[in-house]
């Protein structure tokens, strides 16, 4: 018997302040790019596929902080790239010690697993984008493993993909020397530096990007969005940039998508745009311009489920 688990992935919105002084993390699980692995028992500990590196350092902290012997198979299928601002490291290692939580017959909560892991509470908005989904105001905790559960949450979600909010992404290609370490530590500076931000943002997450969530407002959405986004880019150094990444973001500014920038703890660029033919055509249009081998561009929707997972007797023939 194995267990097969999926998990979307994470794009941190920004830091606001709230009316009582507390930071708050917003932000959105989106379906793609996703992690997917298999895990099931084993005598001995092994880690292969997809950034194993990763999963490997998190199955040994995990077992080690459970008591547990270094025993389990995981086998990572897909996992969200690294350096995109997309929270690939936290929600790998989440689904990750899931997997050996439950092939060693124990609890498989997820705020219970990250304080195992000792998550940093940077990571609030990854854990909760893992258990829930959906659009998410956190609060970070103020030591690892503290976590609590999200202030609000919507689910986002359109029957019709004509209405649809849809995320368009551009995940660039990099070299093979860029430093793995770079989205935690960006993670970890806009953490530091997110007392800095001014009330401005409090009232820019309370009356204009939230209730335009909530009222399926898409432009005020997006006007909210591109000034909390700048005033939390403004905390961090900027990251540099080619001449590809300008143009792609002057062609999603020319498109008409409601909000766009680059994540703000990582290299990847993003898009708001309303139902699937926008979001189509602005793939399609970023796709004809970039260069063979510069990266990938995709279309994704908020993920309103979180991480899902299924026991099988064998494991399937993906296709």
């Amino acid at each position: 018997m194995l267990l097969e688990i999926g998990c979307p992935c994470a794009l941190l919105l920004g830091y606001a302040y709230a009316e009582d002084g507390a930071l708050r993390q917003v932000g959105l699980a989106l379906q793609h790019p996703p992690t997917h692995l298999f895990a099931q028992a084993a005598a001995t500990l092994s880690v292969t596929g997809a950034r194993a590196d990763v999963a490997y350092a998190a199955a040994t902290r995990y077992q080690q902080a459970a008591g547990l012997p270094a025993a389990g198979d995981v086998e990572v299928e897909l996992a969200t790239p690294a350096l995109m601002g997309l929270g690939s490291e936290a929600l790998l290692s989440l689904c990750t010690v899931y997997g050996l939580a439950w092939a060693a017959g124990r609890a498989t909560d997820a705020p219970a697993l990250a304080a195992a892991l000792e998550l940093a509470p940077e990571h609030a908005l990854a854990l909760w984008a893992y258990a829930q989904g959906g659009a998410l105001v956190v609060e970070p905790p103020a030591g690892p493993g503290q976590f609590v559960r999200p202030l609000r949450r919507h689910a986002l979600a359109h029957a019709d993909r004509a209405a649809a909010w849809a995320v368009v992404l551009y995940l660039p290609g990099l070299l093979n020397d860029a430093p793995l370490t770079l989205e935690a530590e960006r993670a970890a500076a806009l953490h530091a530096a997110a007392p800095r931000l001014s009330a401005e943002t409090g009232r820019l997450l309370d009356t204009d990007l939230w209730p335009a969530l909530k009222r399926d407002d898409l432009a005020a959405f997006g006007r909210a969005l591109l000034a909390l986004h700048a005033l939390n880019a403004a905390l961090l150094p900027p990251l540099p940039t080619t001449a590809g990444d300008d143009e792609v973001l002057a062609l999603m500014a020319a498109s008409g998508a409601a909000a766009w920038g680059r994540a703000l703890t990582g290299h990847g660029l993003f898009a708001f745009v309303r139902g699937a033919q926008a979001a189509a055509e602005l793939r399609a249009a970023l796709t004809a311009r970039l260069a063979l081998g510069a990266g990938r561009v995709l279309v994704t929707i908020a993920d309103t489920d979180g991480a899902r997972e299924a026991p099988r007797d064998q494991r399937p023939i993906l296709t």
